[in-house]
């Protein structure tokens, strides 16, 4: 409505002698996507041609193709197993981190590695099924303390956290809120991690 307030209207029309904006308008019962182009005639000044096309199809189609694309990168960048985030999105934010660092515009972070304990005996003892699901149960304490952090499986049993700033503040008490998870797991023979935190310190470090 503001778009074609008449004063708005006309310096747009003034600016270019074409104008279009697209919305959407109640057609048929249902609200369509459209496409208004108002122009101005060559030889005539005192008047304004307007053409009114409804697009919705068309949009319609795109719509559904970004939300196809969206899917495929969500899932090109999510871990099939445990559904966090993967290596090869891992990667992609130690590039961006690289480039900030390079760049001189880093703010702090810090990076949680962990490696789960005792995979492979699990997997030889019990089978690869409880493997999954021994992975997935120390990706659940993973994600659990760190809550407001992104977390990455970049191996088979290796996973790191992404840590910024409030997380980043509080990393050494999260690091022994898990400490005290492991420990407690351990008692009960349930799944424990190996797990090392190292913060990025902009006068030494020259990348991640």
């Amino acid at each position: 409505l503001n778009e074609l307030e008449r004063d708005r209207f006309m310096n747009n029309l003034d600016r270019s002698e074409t104008f279009s904006i697209t919305y959407r308008q109640l057609l048929e019962d249902r609200p369509q996507y459209v496409t208004m182009t108002a122009v101005r005639p060559l030889n005539d000044r005192q008047h304004i041609v307007i053409g009114v096309m409804n697009i919705d199809a068309a949009k319609r189609r795109e719509t559904e193709f970004m939300e196809a694309l969206g899917t495929a990168m969500d899932m090109a960048n999510h871990d099939a197993l445990t559904s966090v985030k993967n290596k090869h999105a891992y990667q992609r934010i130690e590039f961006e981190l690289n480039d900030q660092i390079k760049e001189g515009n880093c703010s702090d972070f810090s990076i949680a590695v962990f490696d789960i304990n005792g995979l492979k005996d699990v997997n030889d003892n019990f089978g690869h099924s409880a493997g999954d699901e021994y992975i997935k149960s120390a990706c659940n304490m993973i994600c659990t303390t760190f809550k407001h952090s992104p977390v990455y499986r970049i191996g088979g049993d290796e996973f790191a956290v992404v840590l910024r700033g409030e997380d980043h503040k509080r990393r050494n008490a999260l690091l022994e809120k898990l400490e005290g998870r492991i420990k407690l797991n351990k008692s009960k023979g349930l799944v424990t991690v190996a797990c090392g935190i190292s913060a990025y310190d902009k006068n030494k470090d020259k990348n991640v």
